[in-house]
């Protein structure tokens, strides 16, 4: 339902009808929903990954900005977003009948800016 009304654009009050939720909720669930799908429609499995990666490493540090990151559990709940998103590629994956290995080269791409952290590095 939720594709459908980002796709369709629908008011965050008719969301809110619909899933029995306040406004506010149904705003942040339209927003999530076309989130996803603009990640979806990036084009690789890869660089969907890369993007949803991306989004969910900057909402963290934007939400986190003047807290540090050492509180209880919060690399733990980034961990956790990441793994959800290595989830989603999977389950992409499946539906194109493709396999991670297929989609390496294209993880591994870096940036000339970018360094490799090795376990010596943490």
């Amino acid at each position: 339902m939720l594709r459908r009304a980002a796709k369709e654009n629908w008011p965050p009050i008719k969301v809110a009808e619909q899933l029995d939720t306040d406004n506010d909720n149904a705003d942040a669930l339209l927003a999530a929903a076309q989130m996803a799908i603009e990640v979806r429609l990036t084009g690789s499995p890869a660089e969907s990954f890369r993007k949803s990666v991306r989004r969910v490493v900057q909402h963290a540090v934007k939400t986190r900005f003047d807290k540090p990151f050492d509180k209880p559990n919060a690399i733990d709940k980034l961990v956790t977003q990441i793994c959800y998103r290595v989830s989603d590629v999977s389950c992409l994956l499946d539906t194109e009948d493709g396999k991670l290995s297929d989609s390496c080269k294209e993880l591994r791409r870096e940036s000339h800016d970018v360094e490799f952290y090795g376990d010596e590095d943490i």
